[in-house]
């Protein structure tokens, strides 16, 4: 079923087009592959893969002292 609450593709990339946004192609491409993803139902697994292939942030870890000098927000 196609969903004809939005207008089609070409109108999001026309330069001008809705409401002063315009998208390079590199850009629009983008948007146009997040829409898919969305539209097919495979958000989740997209997202869940993406995460994965980042690397853990490394959190340098604080010792004791250095907790009790910090002053905590209320």
């Amino acid at each position: 079923m196609v969903d004809t609450s939005k207008p089609p593709a070409k109108s999001y990339l026309r330069s001008g087009s809705n409401a002063g946004m315009s998208w390079t192609i590199e850009g629009g491409q983008g948007i146009l592959d997040l829409r898919v993803i969305k539209l097919s139902r495979v958000w989740q697994e997209v997202h869940q893969r993406y995460l994965v292939s980042k690397p853990m942030p490394v959190v340098p870890l604080e010792t004791s002292k250095g907790l009790q000098n910090r002053q905590l927000a209320a």
